[in-house]
């Protein structure tokens, strides 16, 4: 229920207060009644006032005097003044009236009709001011609650367009039919042309395989999601990226779907670093051919146990792969060497330097075998060996002559 509209009636004799109270009274009204200047001025205080009806003529303050002061004060002076009094309508009395901030007059004796038409015309005013107040409070707080969310949603957009341009992937997203609609710098890097030439565009254009390019989005499309799908992006000027995209759909909030969102990551380095992984491989491969076809090879654990011998070194000491493994070279020991030359190999490859040197050995029937001898220590990350690998050349021939 809106709240009551205020009057406030200011003369010094009651039977005038309550005449006029009589007149006015109804329910949507709310009317304070003042004997003085000095009281009208002390409900100014607390209440806003619709309208005053003043009589002039009274005893200490006149209705003039109190109209000046209301005017000169803030909360006061907008409040309309209607004089009352029995005082001839002549024009000095009345310019008089204006000039101390009267807007209108009432002659006693009072015309009711008057009365009630003049302080309705200042009812309705005041509610339409109140009315139109409310308005502007009420649109300068949507206004102020618009500008609040839209700062939050500036602020959310700056920190998502942060987001994904600080990744190191080139990010994309595209429509259903595979058309992009935004970007990030990496991608503006990854393809050598500026965002605004890229958005609109066809995502397959940009790929060496436009129909791959093509069947990643379909393909996400129909799975939602792709992990690791290889393309090889081409730049304006020629240049060629391996990339691996993992793409994902999008929707809005009502689950509609907007598109395809891809991350491209640069694999140049890596597929480079996987083909020379490979080709050593390959070589490693080769080279351990070529070994096992010409020496006799084994290879120990940091505590000397073999874990590998090859088909030649099993054939020149008589045991078996099976006999062999697990064992130290004691096995084949034929106590030729002082223990003093057997620690000092040790000691070389313990400190991982490479020992070379002439070795007699016994094989497994007894018979004896001398080989030229190098074994590698294998380091670890803490510069400790982790293995050994020993690659003999038979000598037994020579040492005889």
């Amino acid at each position: 229920m809106p709240d009551k509209v205020k009057i406030l009636l200011v003369d010094d004799l009651k039977e005038n207060l309550l005449a006029l109270e009589g007149l006015l009274r109804r329910d949507d009204l709310e009317i304070f009644e003042a004997k003085s200047g000095t009281e009208a001025l002390e409900f100014m205080i607390p209440h806003e006032f619709s309208l005053a009806l003043i009589d002039v003529q009274m005893p200490g303050m006149s209705g003039f005097e109190l109209a000046e002061l209301m005017r000169g004060a803030k909360k006061t002076k907008n409040i309309p003044i209607i004089f009352v009094t029995a005082t001839a309508k002549d024009q000095s009395f009345s310019f008089k009236g204006y000039e101390s901030g009267a807007v209108d007059f009432l002659f006693k004796p009072l015309d009711t009709h008057a009365v009630k038409s003049k302080v309705n015309i200042f009812i309705e005013l005041y509610q339409q001011k109140r009315e139109l107040k409310n308005q502007l409070e009420t649109i300068t707080q949507n206004r102020a609650e618009q500008e609040k969310l839209d700062q939050c949603l500036r602020d959310q957009q700056f920190y998502t367009r942060s987001l994904i341009e600080s990744s190191i992937d080139a990010l994309i997203t595209t429509d259903p039919q595979g058309i992009i609609t935004d970007l990030n710098k990496q991608m503006e890097a990854l393809t050598g042309c500026t965002r605004d030439e890229l958005i609109g565009a066809a995502f397959k254009n940009y790929f060496t395989e436009p129909e791959r390019a093509e069947a990643a989005i379909k393909l996400v499309l129909s799975l939602k999601k792709v992990i690791n799908y290889e393309l090889t992006a081409c730049a304006r000027d020629g240049k060629k990226t391996d990339v691996s995209y993992n793409a994902t759909t999008f929707y809005d909030r009502d689950r509609r779907l907007l598109g395809v969102f891809a991350a491209a990551r640069d694999i140049t380095e890596r597929r480079h670093a996987d083909e020379q992984a490979k080709a050593l491989h390959e070589l490693n491969d080769q080279m351990k051919m070529a070994i096992n076809e010409h020496a006799n090879v084994s290879i120990t654990d940091p505590e000397g146990k073999i874990t590998y011998a090859n088909d030649k070194f099993c054939g020149i000491s008589k045991y078996s792969r099976e006999e062999l493994l697990g064992q130290d070279h004691r096995i084949i020991n034929s106590g030729f060497h002082p223990k003093e030359f057997i620690r000092s190999m040790w000691q070389t490859i313990s400190d991982g330097r490479v020992w070379k040197g002439e070795i007699k050995n016994k094989a497994k029937d007894g018979t004896f075998f001398w080989v030229e001898t190098t074994i590698m220590p294998y380091l670890g990350e803490n510069g400790k060996p982790i293995q050994y690998i020993a690659i003999r050349s038979d000598i037994t021939d020579r040492k005889r002559f």
